[in-house]
């Protein structure tokens, strides 16, 4: 149900706020507040993990009794475990718990669409029919470090690469397969082209047969055909809706990309023009390819290829922008509302019935 809201407020409240001056100020703030109410007032049987991470929060220490430097020593995800208990030394209300995690990871995100997407509803409803939301209401650990890898994503596109660093490492506090997410300042630096797509192709292709033969190996072993080859949290969907996204996007004008100068801030620090931004979001998204590929023998990779193809949410728009036929942008715009609108019922809508929402009171 909340889902049907949501999509409801995001198609339909710009045929209002367009019409008001900052309505696009206004659309940015109702639909941030309605996402963070339904995900911070949710009941904690919402979401795969809640309850694990809401039981943990019952049981742990306060933050002035615990002994924090041999705690670090031993614990990779130490600022986790940090905000746990320190939430924990004031209340035992585990909304007050999971309300601050939605508030940070939606507004980062919010705030990211609003400044480098061209279509925002495209962008909100990606964010709703990939799963990202509804993730963001099962993995706590995983949702603070996401937001600060939009963070050092953000700062790597202004070429504050030291500031990125910090925010990645700030990520790997949270859920340690953050810190994965260094190789984006090796993707940053290899140029768009033949060498980066045949990498991507060849990744592809080894880790297909790597997961196939696995997977084979142990169905034959274990006869559990119906179990292991069953892709958990729709990884087959998704990774079909990523190649073909990217496929979309490799038909935007290459010659376009090689023409993109650096842009200059007024402080006179050079940052991402909007077509090297595209262009980067497209390698970030083929990037995700060989991972998501991989889900088919282990699961929880789809976390980390989630880390890469989350920047979907700016690059169908983008290439939808680059289309210069106002016609064609329209019919594009249509195709991929009823595309996403599919793919949010086949992939999220489907899997938020095992876990119906409920609110917390």
């Amino acid at each position: 149900m909340i889902y049907l809201i949501l999509v409801a407020a995001i198609l339909f409240l710009p045929i209002l706020t367009d019409k008001i001056q900052h309505g696009k100020k206004l659309y940015f703030t109702i639909i941030t507040i309605m996402l963070i109410f339904f995900a911070g007032f949710r009941h904690f049987s919402v979401g795969v993990d809640t309850n694990s991470y809401v039981t943990g929060f019952w049981r742990c220490q306060p933050f002035s009794e615990v002994n924090w430097w041999e705690f670090i020593k031993e614990e990779q995800e130490f600022l986790y475990f940090m905000y746990r208990s320190l939430v924990r030394q004031f209340t035992n209300s585990y909304t007050v718990f999971l309300l601050p995690v939605s508030i940070f990871y939606i507004t980062v995100v919010a705030r990211f669409i609003y400044k480098y997407s061209d279509y925002p509803s495209i962008s909100f409803l990606v964010f709703l029919s990939m799963s990202y939301y509804a993730f963001s209401m099962a993995g706590i650990r995983q949702t603070l470090g996401y937001a600060f890898l939009v963070l050092a994503t953000e700062a790597l596109m202004n070429r504050k690469r030291l500031l990125c660093c910090l925010y990645i490492i700030i990520a790997g506090g949270f859920h340690v397969t953050s810190l994965l997410y260094f190789v984006v300042l090796l993707i940053d630096i290899v140029p768009f082209g033949l060498i980066f797509l045949g990498f991507i192709g060849a990744a592809s292709i080894i880790c297909y047969t790597y997961a196939m033969t696995f997977t084979q190996f142990f169905v034959e072993m274990f006869d559990k055909s119906e179990t292991l080859l069953k892709v958990e949290f729709g990884g087959n969907v998704v990774l079909g809706v990523v190649v073909l996204v990217s496929i979309a996007a490799l038909l935007l004008h290459s010659e376009l990309f090689k023409k993109a100068q650096p842009e200059l801030r007024p402080n006179g620090k050079s940052c991402m023009s909007a077509l090297q931004r595209e262009q980067f979001f497209m390698k970030m998204v083929l990037f995700s390819i060989p991972l998501l590929i991989m889900v088919m023998f282990q699961a929880n990779i789809f976390r980390i290829a989630s880390m890469f193809h989350f920047y979907m949410m700016f690059l169908i728009p983008a290439v939808i922008k680059r289309q210069k036929d106002a016609y064609i942008q329209v019919i594009g715009k249509i195709i991929v509302y009823l595309a996403l609108l599919v793919e949010l019922f086949v992939f999220t809508y489907n899997a938020a019935t095992i876990f119906p929402y409920n609110f917390a009171w």
